[in-house]
């Protein structure tokens, strides 16, 4: 959970709003229009509590709910305790905002009025229920991979490049071959358990690779990368092979390599770079990567 004095936003899943509040009125707005409206502090019960007011970070509103809707006023003590209900499935990485004392949630939607309001939990389960965090204005400071953790798809090896040489000759040559090949990987960082990172958000780390056939760190070199977009990077492989060549022979000069997609869970602490606020995000790192590379040739 967010810690105590860290702004957040609610983004729901449905409609890629935010909730917001001016003025008394609970309503949502588009993501990308941040304004101080957006924003919204967690106070817990007691240290050892899953309950949380949820108050508005400009007017000090706390928000409430019941069966019949969802507000913001004074706190009262059956329609303030909220606890994060984590979604599963393709929800995983968002929660429902449940409030066990009223029995209800708080859901956003646009296909009908109203569009933000509270409901009985006792139905069944929608989009328009499930929310994440947006972290104020967070710098990630440090990532640290699990590398036991990690997941490898089976490698399969492909040709990357093929050329044809020859001995055009009546006398057996030795001849220099030279292949190489640029090739293109992706990758990305994704959040799980309802935490986010505003899209955009610049930050530099190393990554994971392959090495002796298992998940490493050892080769890493820190990279640029941009939340929320998938990072493409080139890598050039090359080979200088040297082949006795028969007389009038023709031959195969190839290039392979091994590919992998792996799935590297990680941690990542983020700091405000305002109030120095720190917090930790968990996520996955998700990338696809070449490894194991050799040529080999044959007479054609």
């Amino acid at each position: 959970m967010p810690p105590a004095g860290m702004r957040v936003r609610f983004l729901s899943m449905a409609t890629n709003k935010c909730l917001a509040c001016d003025g008394g009125y609970l309503y949502h707005r588009d993501m990308d229009k941040v304004t101080d409206a957006m924003w919204w502090r967690l106070q817990r019960e007691s240290p050892n509590s899953n309950r949380y007011n949820i108050i508005h970070d400009v007017t000090e509103m706390t928000l409430l709910s019941d069966f019949r809707g969802a507000w913001v006023g004074s706190a009262d003590d059956m329609a303030r305790w909220f606890v994060f209900e984590q979604g599963t499935g393709r929800r995983m990485r968002y929660f429902r905002l449940i409030n066990n004392p009223t029995n209800s949630f708080i859901f956003s939607r646009t296909t009908k009025s109203p569009e933000v309001c509270g409901n009985s939990k006792d139905g069944p389960l929608y989009d328009d229920q499930y929310f994440a965090f947006i972290f104020e204005d967070m710098a990630v400071a440090r990532i640290v991979y699990k590398i036991p953790d990690s997941v490898m798809s089976i490698p399969a090896e492909s040709t990357l490049t093929s050329i044809e040489s020859g001995n055009h000759t009546g006398e057996p040559q030795k001849k220099t071959v030279v292949i190489s090949k640029t090739i293109e990987e992706e990758s990305s960082f994704e959040s799980q358990l309802g935490f986010t990172l505003t899209i955009g958000t610049e930050f530099k780390t190393g990554f994971p690779g392959i090495v002796d056939g298992k998940v490493s760190t050892e080769l890493s070199i820190s990279t640029n990368f941009t939340w929320g977009s998938v990072h493409r990077s080139s890598t050039t492989w090359s080979d200088t092979i040297e082949i006795n060549m028969l007389p009038n022979t023709n031959y195969r000069v190839v290039g392979k390599a091994s590919r992998a997609v792996i799935d590297v869970p990680f941690t990542a602490t983020l700091r405000s770079p305002v109030t120095g606020v720190t917090t930790t995000m968990e996520g996955v790192y998700k990338g696809v990567t070449h490894f194991d590379f050799k040529s080999d040739y044959w007479p054609l």
